[in-house]
């Protein structure tokens, strides 16, 4: 084999990894630019989980609901239709409030669309290790002082998807009060 053929295969080899991991980097960026951000309540706080890395644990208040907004078709999940929680209510303001509808929308009529299920899947927030026992305080603290000072920014797509942005304590980014950089949680195994 020609040295020429196989320097391109090695350059193949070691540049599509960098080009794949570039590209998911680039695609969750424009999903943050293009998304609304919602600010949703933070319930039911858990201890971070030892065994899955330096997690906050959690899960959202979504039970904010109004039924039948504007005549939108009800929807159930149970029975296997396609649902989306319409979001009403300005973006990074108060929680909105959720209706559980079918998926197909008037854009005039929600604030703001997510998938079925794409919000409860929400339910833990990464934090630097160095960080963890006093992100744990400061966020068990708050929601003692105040339920609602706990909230979590979530980005959602034109096409419902949800991904945290923030978690927000005491009206300030948990990292922020923390003194720590942003890092990006370890992908799931």
């Amino acid at each position: 084999m020609s040295p020429t053929l196989r320097d391109g295969r090695l350059w193949l080899a070691l540049t599509l990894p960098l080009l794949v991991i570039a590209g998911s980097i680039l695609r969750a960026e424009f999903h943050l630019v293009q998304a609304d951000v919602f600010h949703f309540e933070v319930a039911g706080y858990d201890p971070r989980d030892l065994l899955r890395g330096h997690y906050l644990r959690f899960s959202l208040t979504l039970d904010r609901a109004v039924a039948g907004h504007d005549g939108l078709a009800a929807c159930d999940p149970a029975q296997g239709e396609a649902c989306c929680h319409c979001l009403l209510g300005s973006p990074e303001s108060a929680p909105p409030l959720l209706t559980l509808t079918t998926c197909e929308i008037p854009e005039a009529t929600c604030d703001g669309v997510a998938r079925y299920g794409e919000l409860a899947a929400l339910d833990r927030f990464y934090v630097p290790e160095a960080h963890a026992l006093e992100a744990e305080a400061l966020l068990g603290e708050a929601r003692q002082r105040d339920p609602g000072a706990a909230l979590l920014a979530v980005a959602l797509s034109q096409n419902g998807e949800a991904q945290i942005v923030d978690l927000i304590v005491d009206g300030m980014p948990l990292l922020e009060q923390l003194g720590a950089e942003r890092f990006d949680a370890p992908r799931e195994p």
